[in-house]
């Protein structure tokens, strides 16, 4: 049995996966990550720390969601309107989960963001204001 769950796991990993994106949880995090980095994990990410997210040139997935049974997302409304100003280039892939802080009229922003070709938003959290 053991010998069975070791090449599971090798096969896991050779699919990719088990390699998880880093976890960013400030602005401090982000500039410690290389330019290259193409995606991060960032539910401890508050918005006034998002303006670091130009230094991932090619960032390309932002994932708001990991750990939400933990933690409660940082990120608002203000937060969504920051990164539509932002609008990284190369970033297709949104996914803000579960969040209370967040509403309709933030989700509104994300119009703006052209590059965005997947995103998630769990709708049963969103509210209008």
């Amino acid at each position: 049995m053991h010998r069975f769950a070791a090449l599971l796991l090798l096969s896991l990993s050779l699919a990719g996966c088990g390699k998880w994106p880093p976890i960013v949880n400030s602005a401090n995090d982000i500039r410690k990550l290389s330019p290259d980095v193409l995606s991060i994990r960032a539910r401890g990410l508050a918005d006034h720390d998002l303006h670091a997210l130009v230094h991932l040139e090619n960032l390309r997935s932002l994932d708001f969601t990991g750990g939400w049974a933990v933690e409660e997302a940082k990120i608002t409304d203000e937060g969504l309107f920051t990164l539509s100003r932002l609008a990284p280039p190369k970033l297709e892939s949104l996914t803000l989960g579960h969040n209370k802080n967040i509403t309709d009229e933030g989700v509104a922003h994300l119009v703006k963001m052209t590059s965005i070709k997947r995103s998630e938003e769990h709708t049963s959290e969103l509210q209008s204001h």
